[in-house]
Parts: C-alpha cells; sequence; structure tokens
C-alpha cells in the first residue's frame, strides 16, 4: 500500500521544510509513498481583471505564481530522485487545500507556518490552523 503525502507548499522556508520532511517520509517508507505538492493562488476579483495588464492575467491564469512559489520544493523533490505530482489550485487556501487532501485521501498533510506576528497569530497561522481543525487525515506543521 502506498502512502499518500500532501504537502501544501508555498515561498516559505516552513513549505520547504514541510517538503523536506515529506522526502524523509518517502525514503523511509522505501520509495511507497506518493508525494502530492498542493499551492493555493487567491481568486482573483472582478476589479482586479479588469485592471490588471493582459500579461499579469495571462500570467496569473496560466500559473506562473504557483510554479514559481513551488520552483524549490520542485526542485527538492528531483534532487532527491522522488516523482512529486505539482496541484495549482485557487481559492481560499485553506479550504482548497482541504479539499484536495480529501479528495486523494491522504494519509498525512504536511504544511509550514509562517510568523505572521500577533503572538504569531496566536501560535500557529490561520491557514495552519484551519487545516489541523478540518483535515481529515494527520497534520504536520513545520516553521
Amino acid at each position: 500500500m502506498k502512502l499518500v503525502l500532501a504537502v501544501a507548499v508555498d515561498c516559505s522556508p516552513g513549505a520547504l521544510a514541510a517538503t523536506r520532511y515529506a522526502l524523509r517520509l518517502h525514503r523511509e517508507a522505501g520509495g511507497a509513498a506518493a508525494l502530492h505538492l498542493l499551492n493555493v493562488q487567491p481568486t482573483m476579483t472582478l476589479a482586479e481583471t479588469l485592471i490588471a495588464p493582459r500579461d499579469l492575467l495571462a500570467a496569473h491564469w496560466g500559473g506562473a505564481p504557483g510554479h514559481a512559489e513551488m520552483r524549490e520544493s520542485l526542485e527538492a523533490a528531483v534532487a532527491a530522485g522522488v516523482e512529486a505530482h505539482a496541484r495549482i489550485l485557487n481559492g481560499d487556501p485553506t479550504e482548497a487545500i482541504l479539499r484536495v487532501t480529501a479528495e486523494l485521501q491522504a494519509d498525512l498533510l504536511l504544511a509550514g507556518t509562517r510568523s505572521l506576528g500577533a503572538a504569531r497569530e496566536l501560535l500557529i497561522g490561520s491557514v495552519a490552523r484551519g487545516l489541523v481543525q478540518g483535515a481529515s487525515c494527520p497534520v504536520i506543521l513545520a516553521g
């Protein structure tokens, strides 16, 4: 049976740490793990689409920001010889990550935390808190 690992990825050091831990778990499972990297981009508002330059719209809808945010995690997977399935999602980060994690029937969700101030968003950020509270599987947070 293959272990299914879902990793929420952005350009933060915590997300890269979560990816590296997922790669370690992959190695410890003898390669019997599927690695899914998930990046969420905010949905553009109608006003943003009306005033944004065409090239910016094309880049956004083509997934360029998401690909850029996943670059380090993808490079780490390639360096480790691990096939990673990258998905760029749109919408609310917490909802999108939870939805896809459930669809994948993930055995484990890994995510980074960000230092957001305000007593570190009362210890962990709002997205991280939402993932811990709503996930259908265990969650590991890296910071």
